[in-house]
Formats: C-alpha cells, sequence, structure tokens
C-alpha cells in the first residue's frame, strides 16, 4: 500500500499538509487537526488515516519537549505500517535560515532507518513551508538550489526533492485550516512525483530521541558557520567587483588624461607652427623694409 509519513518539528505545519494531500472537499471536516498550541503540538500521538487506497500518517514532533517519547514511538509505529512509504519532512524557517531542530529531527529519522537496513538515499523529501516572497527568492530554484541545506542533508543522505510552499497569513493561528486550491494542487503533484522507499511491515526502527538536543546544537554551530563563511565568501566577492570598479575607473582616468595630454600636444604643436609661421612672415616683411630702407637711405637699388 502507498504510505505517505509526515515528520516534523511542531507548529511546521504537518497536519496542514496532509489536508492538503487527502485532497478532502472544500468546507468538510479535516482530518488532521492543527492550529495554535502553546508550548506543545497539537499531535501527540500517531494518526493514520486511508483514503482511496493510500495511507496517511501524521507524527508527533520530537522537538516537543512534553511528549518527545511519544513521538519516537509514533514515528516507529508509523513505519511499521510499512509499505510503498513516501517520507516527507515538513520544516520551518527562522529569519530566511533554516533551524538546527530541523535537521537534528531528519538526521535522527534517517538514521533509525538506515539502521533497519532501509534504502533511504535520494528517496525522502522536505517540504519548506511558510516561506516568504523573499525567502524563496533568497534560496533559488527548488530543484537546483538551497545550497546550505542541500549539504547539510547530503551527510546522512541525498534528498529527493524539495518543495517550497508559501506562507499564507490566513492560515496564522487559525484551527484546522486548509491550504488554498493553487497550494493544495502544488503540494498533491510534488508528493505523487517523489521516490518512495520499500519499508516491510512490522519492520522496527530505534528512534533515538535523546539525541535531539546535542544534534541539535551540532547542527547550530554548523549552521552559524556555513552562514559566516557565507558572509565572508560575499565580502571577498563584493571587495573584489569593487577593486574590479576601481581599477576601471582608474583606467578611464589614465585614458582621459591621456587623451587630454594628447589634444593638448596637438594644441601646442599648432600653437607653435602658428608661431612659427608668424615670425618667418614678420622675417620676411622685414627684411622687406630694410632693403627699402637701405634702397632710400644709401641709394642702393632694391633689384638687381
Amino acid at each position: 500500500m502507498d504510505h505517505v509519513i509526515v515528520v516534523g518539528d511542531p507548529g511546521a505545519g504537518k497536519s496542514t499538509t496532509l489536508n492538503a494531500l487527502c485532497d478532502t472537499a472544500p468546507g468538510t471536516a479535516t482530518l488532521f487537526r492543527s492550529g495554535l498550541s502553546v508550548l506543545s503540538g497539537l499531535t501527540t500521538a500517531l494518526q493514520t488515516v486511508t483514503v482511496d487506497g493510500v495511507r496517511y500518517s501524521d507524527t508527533p514532533g520530537l522537538d516537543d519537549v512534553a511528549h518527545k517519547e511519544q513521538a519516537a514511538a509514533a514515528i516507529a509505529d508509523a513505519v511499521r505500517l510499512g509499505g510503498s512509504v513516501r517520507l516527507l519532512f515538513v520544516v520551518t524557517m527562522e529569519a530566511g535560515r533554516i533551524r538546527g531542530t530541523n535537521l537534528a529531527t531528519i538526521r535522527i529519522v534517517l538514521d533509525a532507518l538506515a539502521e533497519a537496513d532501509i534504502d533511504i538515499d535520494g528517496r525522502y523529501s522536505v517540504v519548506l513551508n511558510k516561506m516568504s516572497a523573499g525567502e524563496m527568492a533568497a534560496w533559488g530554484d527548488p530543484r537546483t538550489g538551497a545550497a546550505v541545506l542541500r549539504s547539510q542533508l547530503a551527510r546522512t543522505a541525498a534528498v529527493d526533492q524539495l518543495v517550497y510552499v508559501p506562507r499564507v497569513d490566513a492560515l496564522v493561528d487559525a484551527a484546522d485550516a486548509e491550504f488554498p486550491e493553487t497550494t493544495r494542487n502544488h503540494l498533491v503533484e510534488a508528493v505523487d512525483a517523489m521516490a518512495t522507499m520499500a519499508v516491510s511491515e512490522g519492520t522496527d526502527i530505534v528512534v533515538r530521541v535523546d539525541e535531539v538536543t546535542r544534534l541539535t546544537a551540532h547542527y547550530e554551530r554548523e549552521l552559524t558557520e556555513q552562514r559566516r563563511r557565507a558572509r565572508e565568501a560575499e565580502e571577498e566577492q563584493r571587495e573584489q567587483v569593487e577593486r574590479q570598479h576601481a581599477a576601471l575607473d582608474a583606467a578611464r582616468r589614465r585614458s582621459e588624461i591621456e587623451h587630454a595630454t594628447a589634444a593638448g600636444m596637438q594644441r601646442a604643436n599648432a600653437m607653435q607652427a602658428r608661431d612659427l609661421e608668424v615670425a618667418r612672415q614678420w622675417n620676411t616683411a622685414m627684411g622687406a623694409v630694410v632693403a627699402l630702407a637701405t634702397m632710400f637711405v644709401f641709394k642702393v637699388p632694391f633689384f638687381p
């Protein structure tokens, strides 16, 4: 049986995502509860429904301190149901940045599956939910962009698909909210195209929930370091561009100076030539005057 398992931190939008995938008729009761919940997620135990021959499983978030043990057990129970599994991690960002808790959850679940000899490489996908237009633009094409996230995920296993879901203000804090039709259709199409992993019914996995805190701190350090290197690379690139612009400006100024110098030299040469011509004409005229004076004073013929 086709089986969609959705995993993610509390408040990431797992239940709203599943309601979109189940494609319930508009206005009818949603199958998975969603909405605002303070301190703890709304989902505290495994919820499973079957729609048109497809099983959908909603799991609690591992980052829920009050229910992390139940969350680990619920994820293991979902895997135990088996099937042709499409494993979907739903994550959100903070100020445009992926959070360490997201990566810790993904790592713990994937490690548990790998330890059970389940092929995970390129067989899970990540939904980046509640993204602003600016975040989607900054992260780039989901098929080729999101380099920081891809590099972190690849250390455990390559991701199949990244799916961007835009923020819908009308859904903020709303109970049992539903995505707009365009978003719902986008999700359904993306999930239909996702790779699956074969999981035998009764497969047991050990979800090491005690690793959440350590791995979260580990990923936060790595993400901070990656952002630092990225800022340094951007600064270096900006400085390089500025140096290139400065070099171009200097070359342009030299060209202008050389052009002005050449033009000045041409003007100076022209003035010198004019002065020489004036001097020559002056000398010629003065020679004629001297000759006339000589003729009249000394009675010397002007022409021989």
